[in-house]
């Protein structure tokens, strides 16, 4: 008999901790989402202002100045898009995250108050 008790005792362990295991899925899914998020703007923030870089050191009359300076409000344009865009693409990672951890809560809640009842 205490052998019995062991082992449900064992399983109720384990369906109590099914949850906090989708949850920690969840988390670690989510945060390779964003490493791999971060690292895309990395490279591509980098790229834009190493070209950057190199077009300021074209500059060598008051023509290539002017140059520069016109596209300087292109390169502005083109930094603050990729901004957006990226903040867009963390808060949408950031709301899916949220939806589906509260799913696993009502789920879990779902399957103790059914097992209660």
């Amino acid at each position: 008999m205490s052998e019995e008790m062991i082992t449900g005792l064992g399983d109720q362990a384990l369906k109590l901790m099914s949850p906090v295991k989708e949850f920690n899925k969840l988390a670690v899914a989510k945060a390779e989402k964003l490493a791999y998020l971060q690292l895309a703007s990395l490279q591509s923030y980098s790229e834009l202002g190493i070209a950057q870089l190199k077009a300021a050191l074209e500059v060598s009359d008051p023509e290539s100045l002017q140059a520069y300076v016109s596209k300087h409000s292109e390169f502005l344009k083109s930094l603050a898009e990729k901004l957006a865009e990226d903040t867009r693409a963390v808060a949408e990672l950031s709301k899916e995250f949220s939806q589906e951890a509260q799913q696993i809560a009502k789920d879990s809640i779902a399957t103790i108050s059914s097992k209660a009842a």
